[in-house]
Parts: structure tokens; sequence; C-alpha cells
């Protein structure tokens, strides 16, 4: 009884390393020496930066998220489904937060390392307070996808 156990244990713990493992998750960023793999520029500030995270683990680190936008631009791999997308948190520095699931505005008095000024946010509630505190426009993932399409023009 007790090898049927520790057999089932075994096999239990297993699958969840093998879960776990495969997993995609953003890659903690060195602000010191971690290059945009877009514009070759220094990743600085941890309000703006973001990653896209392959099925393999490969991680492409940006200092901005017009810079991750336009890499996948220009790799046509924008709307791989297969791809996790993480932008930071402008109200928690360097946390990196999933795009799909993220509030996003735009305000030119909050500059960005590429100029784009747009800000992200965990919750709508934080992007409403921002918006109500500074001014700006409010945007959803679409909107800064084709903010960044014009900028390109």
């Amino acid at each position: 009884m007790k090898l049927i156990q520790l057999s089932t244990a075994f096999t239990v713990l297993m699958l969840l390393l093998i879960v776990t493992s495969c997993s995609k998750k953003p890659e903690e960023i060195n602000y010191k020496s971690d290059e945009c793999d877009y514009c070759t520029m220094q990743i600085r500030d941890n309000r703006f930066a973001a990653e896209i995270v392959t099925d393999d683990n490969k991680v492409n680190k940006f200092d901005s998220i017009e810079c991750l936008i336009g890499f996948a631009l220009a790799k046509n791999i924008l709307d791989d489904k297969s791809l996790s997308l993480f932008v930071c948190d402008y109200e928690n520095p360097g946390k990196l937060l999933k795009v799909k699931s993220s509030f996003f505005t735009h305000n030119e008095n909050f500059t960005s390392p590429m100029g784009l000024n747009v800000q992200t946010f965990s919750t709508e509630s934080d992007q409403e307070k921002f918006v109500n505190e500074n001014g700006g426009t409010k945007l959803g993932w679409e909107d800064v996808v084709e903010i960044v399409k014009e900028s390109e023009n």
C-alpha cells in the first residue's frame, strides 16, 4: 500500500514539475546591462520595459512597449498566440504584466524611452486614477498597436 502511495505522490510531483517548467514566465530585466532587442538601447526605465516570451522560453527584452510592438510587427509575430507579451506596470516599476490583461494610457507629460509616452496599469481603477490625476487618454491594446503602426509610417 505504501509503495502505491509513494508511486502516486512521485507521479503527481513529476506532472507538477513538467507543467510549471513549461509555463512561459517573464525574465528579470537587468537595468544596468540588458539591451533592447529592437533598438539596441540599454534598458534603463523600469516603468516602460517589456518582454516577449516564446514557447521554448526564449526571451526578447525591450526598453519600451513601442519597441516590443515594432519588433513583433517586423517579424510578423504580433498575432502569434503561442507568444506571451509582457509590459511593466507604471504604478509598480519592474513588475511585468501580461499585455492582454493590462490597461493603457497615453500622456505626453510622462515620457517613455522611445517617446510614445504610453503607460501601463494592472487594473482599470489604476488607469482611471492616473487619468483623473494627470490627464491623458485611456487606451486598449489594439489602440497602442495602431499608434505604433501610424508612428512607423
